[in-house]
């Protein structure tokens, strides 16, 4: 996916820097595979942070979005987050950083 290859090379680059990034976004997949922390904030004003892979959860996820979440991991290991009713028809190794 370019948007994914053109925004992972800095990112990639600043904690080697010293420096930290904070991302806002809506894509779990995409925070799982580049962020180390994850926070999110829910409409009844609590609030979650830990490690991504501690707060991306389907449950977590479920409660935030208010719609059922499932996780898929590929032949290779990768991890992707879709809502339960959008199944996806084909996970891609590369695209979900397996």
């Amino acid at each position: 996916v370019p948007e994914v290859q053109t925004c992972a090379l800095p990112i990639s680059s600043v904690p080697r820097a010293g420096r930290g990034v904070i991302m806002t976004l809506h894509d779990p997949t995409l925070a799982l595979r580049f962020a180390s922390h994850a926070l999110l904030l829910f409409p009844d004003g609590t609030w979650l942070l830990d490690t991504a892979r501690a707060v991306l959860t389907p449950g977590n996820l479920a409660r935030l979005f208010a719609t059922p979440y499932e996780k898929y991991v590929s032949a290779r290991g990768g991890v992707a987050l879709f809502p339960g009713n959008l199944p996806p028809t084909v996970l891609d190794d590369q695209q979900y950083g397996g």
